[in-house]
């Protein structure tokens, strides 16, 4: 019995009593019978090819990343990770046949950590983790952007803020900055040259002269 959709067809073949084959296949598009054998050319073409398919499921079964589940999703999820990983290990090896060849379970290994890599590096940079979880995630943590003065690292410039002078007790804010210490200054503790009292070369203005 054959079903057809689009360009795929699904084939359900009794070969002997009590045993049903169920194939699917995208290569064909009918369901000629072979007339010597009396099987479909599905399951011809499948008996001609099914040693690439036998080595596969053994490889899949020595190194596999499949878990215990009840979801038949995510089983198919998981024979689909079996086979990508296995792809990606050929085409790796043919594309640099200088290297030396490197074992599938490092293959494995190095391939699991750089598609972890990227929550490896976010997760590095939350404080609240557990001593041993930082510890471990210490060499995804990336370095420290160096603070050039105009704000903190890794974050853009302020335009305003409280004149360091006036204090917090003034609450004056200000947008021009000292050329010299790069603070954030007022007007009346400022020079023509946008140079903070202790900066230049005149008395330091005391918090009770501000009024």
């Amino acid at each position: 019995m054959c079903v057809f959709q689009q360009d795929k067809v699904l084939v359900s073949f009794i070969p002997k009593w009590n045993k049903a084959v169920i194939l699917v296949s995208s290569m064909h598009d009918s369901g000629v019978m072979d007339e010597v054998t009396k099987k479909p050319e599905i399951i011809l073409d499948y008996n001609m090819t099914k040693g690439g398919m036998d080595t596969c499921d053994k490889m899949c079964a020595l190194y596999s990343v499949s878990r215990v589940t009840r979801q038949w999703p995510l089983a198919v999820f998981y024979i689909l990770m079996n086979i990508a990983v296995i792809d990606s290990w050929v085409i790796y090896t043919i594309n640099t046949p200088s290297d030396e060849l490197q074992c599938r379970i490092l293959f494995l290994k190095n391939l699991s950590l750089s598609l972890m890599k990227e929550h490896l590096v976010s997760r590095s940079q939350i404080p609240s983790l557990p001593r041993d979880v930082s510890t471990f995630l210490e060499k995804y943590r990336p370095l420290p952007v160096e603070d050039d003065g105009d704000g903190i690292a890794g974050r853009p410039p302020k335009k305003w803020g409280i004149s360091f002078i006036c204090g917090r007790q003034k609450n004056s804010s200000a947008s021009m900055k000292c050329d010299q210490c790069n603070q954030f200054i007022c007007k009346q503790h400022s020079k023509k040259q946008i140079i903070c009292a202790n900066c230049g070369d005149v008395n330091i203005i005391t918090s009770s002269e501000c009024e």
